[in-house]
This record gives structure tokens, C-alpha cells and sequence, in this order.
């Protein structure tokens, strides 16, 4: 005899004659994934099995869900301020930083510019920078939070809050 169940993505089959039991995660896409398919040489074997990963699957499924409503009230309650200073710091052979200005927040809409630094070069090829907030060097730009004092400049880069200690660079000579 065959038991069929179904939780969320999951699907578990037990045949208690046969004793084998398996199961698989079918994502939205259509693709199948066969998470396990075994012979097992007692019914409570096969019972204890499935019961353990049928309660990992809903333990799994809570933890997504709490990490989901964690991430929507991130954003909703973002901590990004008028008046902030946030950096980005990017680069493959050479270490850049750029800051940036917080002008106006408007719920997860967040309008900012691009300030000048100061640096002091500790070597010919790197060295700290600190924000110049008193010297704009671009146009207004948006973002949308995209976290807890996070948000992505031009979709690319992540800025962080400033923490007001300098910060690395290199030239990458």
C-alpha cells in the first residue's frame, strides 16, 4: 500500500509492502529533484525516517519564512537617515572607495550624492580616505533600502554606513 504526502515543494511516497520510501522537490520551474529514495528493513525504520524528515522540511520551511518577514521589516525599518555618509568599496587589482551623502529618505526610496574624500597616501601605493561632505561631486541619485543601512549604488555596488574611521585604498601599481 502507498502513502503520498505533499508539503509545500516536497512530495514523500512510502510503500509499506515494499518498504521504501522516497522523496522529491519540484521547483516552480518544473525541474525535479530526487532528495532521497530508500529501502529500509523495518516499517517503523521507514516510519522513523520520513517522520525526522518530515519534521526537518517544516523546521526548514519556519526558518524561511522567518528569514523572509526578517528581510521585509529590514527594509521597511532600514536605519538609512538625512544626512547620513555611507561608503562603497570595490576594486580587483586596486582597492577604490567612494562616499556618498544621504539627502532624502522617503520610506525604502532613498535620494543621495556623491561627496569628495580626503586622503593620506601611508605609502606610494595605498593609503586612507575619510568623506568631504562639503565638496558634492554629482548629480542627485536613487536607490531603494535594500536592507539594514544598506542600499545598492547604480545596482552595482553596496553601500555601507559610515563608521567614522578611515577607510583603505590602493592604486594597484
Amino acid at each position: 500500500m502507498e502513502n503520498s504526502i505533499a508539503i509545500g515543494q516536497y512530495t514523500i511516497e512510502c510503500n509499506e509492502q515494499e518498504l521504501t520510501a522516497k522523496c522529491w522537490k519540484t521547483k516552480k520551474t518544473g525541474k525535479i529533484t530526487v532528495m532521497f529514495n530508500y529501502r529500509f528493513k523495518t516499517a517503523d525504520n521507514m516510519a522513523k525516517y520520513v517522520t525526522d524528515y518530515t519534521k526537518s522540511i517544516f523546521s526548514q520551511m519556519q526558518l524561511q519564512q522567518t528569514r523572509k518577514v526578517q528581510r521585509a521589516n529590514d527594509k521597511k525599518n532600514h536605519g538609512i537617515e538625512v544626512g547620513q555618509v555611507y561608503y562603497t568599496s570595490w576594486g580587483y587589482d586596486q582597492t577604490n572607495v567612494s562616499f556618498y551623502l544621504i539627502t532624502s529618505v522617503k520610506g525604502q526610496k532613498i535620494e543621495f550624492v556623491k561627496v569628495g574624500q580626503e586622503t593620506k597616501d601611508t605609502n606610494w601605493d595605498y593609503g586612507y580616505a575619510m568623506p568631504n561632505t562639503s565638496c558634492i561631486i554629482s548629480e542627485t541619485m536613487t536607490a531603494m533600502a535594500t536592507g539594514k543601512n544598506t542600499f545598492n549604488v547604480k545596482s552595482r555596488y553596496s553601500a555601507r554606513l559610515h563608521n567614522g574611521k578611515p577607510k583603505y585604498y590602493s592604486t594597484g601599481y
